[in-house]
């Protein structure tokens, strides 16, 4: 849930990622992610009201003057990729169709009304299909879209005074937080299987309180300081929605919707008897289930099933996919808490893991800036660029940052290759020299870069 565990998934990510280093070399942030930065209220009235309704006691909510270190803007942003309601449902994304939640998962009858109604007593408008997660990342009406990201990283760094320079800096912070929040929650089965109806769950005796019980359940066990590390590195991949999907099929909603099942997406209870032969059951367990089957250690024990404490259904890692029990000469399915808990524990990881690969692309792009002969060359750092232009400024004792050169660079640069070059400028020794970079790398998506050096 986004105020315990997409927090603490995304402040996970961004500890275990480079943007601690990236803060001070690129933005001269000495403090890294723990540097103070300010949003004053009166600048953003529409990320006050929204930061007014999320815990105070949580620490990803500034104070009266508008200050939070780096890293608590980011996990700010984390929560605030989930306000208002009606925008979580457009964090999914079928692994089986590239398409988001659709309509049909709504539940109907009564059911379905008392889950609607109190989604509205909630102050939520429940919208009966959703975009993919893929296009929400870039859409206009998300207010922390891609290129309100690249919008506030370059003004972080080419902003003219120190105050306007934080502010953006914090504005990049809370949209990096939210873009990983929306990549995270490809770790929930029931988003990447088009499972609607699991997220629409009474919880509680609070008829508002609706939601899906797995992530219900991950939140009351992990809270936001409890999630897992990183289960491993995920590298740099051509493109952001490559985190979600990727033509290898191993981006987290892939891996999620291959591995795991959901509430809604189990098998519908089928005829069975100990003595059914094996084709025969698999036939009717395919004509039961909308979705595919994740991969199992072993065939069905209907043996075991027709116990008193059914059978597990495990992976090829011996985690726990469902139990099945055999009841009646009936097969019924379903996903116990105890089963739920080895799912979430290895998926955790991995959310943290793709949130630290996402925090890694965001802030790929990297400068290196050398004196050299009474010029300041821009070498290109980790990755390559092209079609870039570069801009480089001067600022003084003050913290005044003024531009005094703006170079195009070459069609392309390689790592290490001067991308631009400027004389320096003649009048005043500048305290610190900055260049920004806007362009492309050689997947031709947009990257922006900047880099400082004192003096």
């Amino acid at each position: 849930e986004a105020e315990t565990t997409n927090a603490g998934l995304a402040e996970r990510a961004a500890l275990s990622s480079d943007l601690h280093t990236r803060l001070m070399e690129g933005f001269g942030l000495e403090l890294g992610v723990y540097e103070d930065l300010t949003i004053a209220p009166d600048d953003a009235p529409a990320l006050y009201e929204a930061l007014a309704r999320l815990d105070r006691g949580q620490g990803y909510t500034p104070g009266e003057a508008g200050t939070l270190p780096g890293i608590g803007w980011l996990t700010a942003g984390a929560v605030l990729a989930h306000l208002p309601a009606e925008h979580a449902v457009h964090h999914a994304y079928d692994a089986f169709t590239g398409d988001g939640f659709s309509s049909r998962e709504i539940p109907g009858g009564l059911g379905g009304l008392a889950h609607r109604f109190g989604a509205q007593v909630a102050g939520a408008r429940l919208l009966r299909e959703g975009m993919p997660a893929t296009a929400w990342l870039t859409h206009e009406d998300n207010p922390f879209r891609l290129s309100e990201f690249w919008g506030h990283y370059e003004a972080a760094a080419s902003a003219q005074t120190p105050e306007a320079r934080a502010r953006h800096a914090a504005s990049m912070l809370v949209a990096a937080g939210a873009i990983v929040h929306v990549v995270q929650d490809m770790a929930s089965p029931a988003r990447v299987r088009d499972d609607r109806a699991s997220m629409l769950r009474r919880l509680g005796p609070d008829r508002i309180d609706v939601g899906s019980r797995f992530e219900r359940l991950a939140s009351l066990s992990y809270g936001r300081l409890g999630v897992p590390a990183p289960s491993r590195e995920i590298g740099l991949r051509p493109s952001l929605t490559d985190y979600i999907t990727a033509e290898g099929g191993d981006g987290l909603a892939d891996l999620t919707a291959r591995r795991f099942m959901s509430d809604g997406t189990l098998p519908e209870p089928i005829e069975a008897a100990v003595t059914t032969p094996p084709h025969v059951l698999e036939a009717r367990l395919e004509d039961s289930m909308r979705r595919p089957s994740p991969s199992v250690a072993a065939p069905l024990d209907l043996r075991e099933a027709a116990t008193d404490d059914g059978a597990r259904l495990v992976d090829q890692s011996g985690v726990c996919i469902a139990r099945y029990e055999l009841r009646d000469r009936r097969l019924r399915w379903r996903i116990p808490d105890d089963c739920a808990l080895e799912q979430i524990r290895v998926l955790l990881g991995e959310a943290s893991a793709y949130g630290a690969g996402v925090i890694e692309w965001l802030f790929r792009g990297e400068l290196a800036l050398v004196e050299s002969a009474g010029a300041l060359e821009a070498r290109a750092g980790g990755i390559g660029v092209r079609d870039a232009t570069v801009t480089f400024f001067a600022e003084d004792e003050g913290g005044v940052r003024e531009a005094f050169a703006e170079t195009r660079a070459p069609a392309s640069a390689e790592p290490g290759e001067v991308v631009a070059r400027a004389a320096l400028p003649g009048e005043r020794a500048p305290a610190r020299l900055v260049a920004v970079l806007r362009g492309e790398d050689e997947h031709g998506e947009p990257v922006v870069a900047a880099a400082t050096l004192d003096r």
